[in-house]
């Protein structure tokens, strides 16, 4: 050690010996350890009531901190419940929607089985194009014809009286009795003319009827029925050839191009593939929700909240609108007459109003 320390020299202080300098260094570097680690000081009687109030400051900040860890815990116990509420409102939501199909298809099953029922009601009632009337010619023809032989009379006898008149005997070819029924004769075409019993007005009932009936045919079941007839191939469905069977037909067009707005790529695809119909519940499903998105989109095209116009009609009881081709095409086209297209233009949702200012 000390032939280390007789080599150690501080050129500011050459004077000095190598244990001065290393008591110098051994301070330097003390002051710089206490500088790096104060010693905490003793309590006095001043710092005592500023611990005092620190440690209540403490306390209070642990318990607020307890009470926001409480606040998060129920604000995250209440998000799941909201959470846990939407599955359950969505699950409720897709049932609903599901028991409406399944109401709409039972709807379209009962309406095609009346028409059904009413078609063959007034088939049974129309009578056949040829009745003869309730003629006696008609008895004749129906009557047996007899089968004893007619009785002739007797030539009078040498021995009977020259002044008694008897008749002359008539010839068997030549005799005709008076039981025999005459031989009906071939109606000419004037006969078969008037015998003809005047035809009911058959169409003009049936007319009516179907006026009725068909004005009434939901949005799926025109969907179904211009399916199966191949009326569904043109890109523009509101220029679609509809049959005689409807009456209204602009309705008919209305209503499929409000369908076509709703319909995505693939439902497009599908009823222009012929066949798509071999699966009738398939067909059948997809029109029925097709009709709901249609009959929902119309009150947004109408200006109004689809949510509560649709829980308003269901309020309105037998004065509520329902998805018939007639009443849907009407609304339509009021929609379309409002659009800078008009009528002959394309649907679409209104513009919203330019805000002034």
């Amino acid at each position: 050690m000390q032939h280390v320390a007789a080599d150690i020299k501080y050129p500011s202080h050459p004077v000095d010996s190598p244990e001065n300098i290393l008591d110098r260094w051994s301070d330097q570097v003390l002051a710089d350890f206490n500088s790096r680690n104060p010693e905490i000081a003793e309590a006095t009687p001043d710092t005592r009531s500023l611990t005092l109030a620190v440690n209540q400051l403490t306390h209070i900040v642990n318990v607020m901190s307890g009470q926001m860890q409480q606040l998060v815990l129920d604000n995250k116990r209440r998000d799941m419940q909201y959470e846990h509420q939407q599955q359950y409102l969505a699950f409720y939501s897709k049932q609903l929607l599901q028991r409406e199909n399944e109401n709409i298809q039972l709807r379209a099953q009962l309406a095609s089985a009346r028409s059904n029922n009413i078609a063959m009601q007034t088939a049974l009632q129309s009578p056949p194009r040829f009745m003869p009337q309730e003629n006696s010619m008609s008895q004749n023809l129906c009557a047996p014809l007899p089968t004893s032989q007619p009785t002739f009379t007797s030539q009078p006898s040498a021995a009977s009286d020259s002044s008694t008149t008897q008749p002359l005997p008539i010839p068997p070819t030549q005799q005709q009795p008076t039981s025999a029924p005459t031989a009906p004769t071939e109606p000419t075409a004037h006969q078969q003319q008037q015998q003809r019993p005047s035809r009911p007005l058959i169409w003009t009932s049936h007319a009516a009827a179907s006026d009725n009936a068909d004005s009434k045919s939901t949005i799926s079941e025109v969907l179904v029925k211009m399916y199966d007839l191949k009326r569904l191939c043109e890109a523009q469905w509101k220029d679609v050839s509809v049959p005689d069977c409807y009456s209204h037909k602009s309705n008919v067009r209305y209503t499929l191009e409000l369908c076509q707005y709703v319909m995505t790529a693939d439902e497009k695809r599908l009823f222009s593939d012929s066949e798509f119909g071999q699966n009738r519940n398939h067909l059948l499903s997809t029109a029925a929700e097709i009709q709901t998105r249609s009959f929902r989109k119309l009150w947004e095209l109408e200006g109004l909240n689809p949510i509560a116009a649709e829980q308003t009609n269901r309020m309105a009881g037998s004065r509520a609108k329902k998805p018939t081709y007639g009443a849907v095409g009407t609304r339509v086209m009021e929609v379309k007459k409002k659009l800078p297209g008009g009528v002959k233009g394309p649907l679409h949702l209104p513009e919203a109003p330019a805000s002034q200012g």
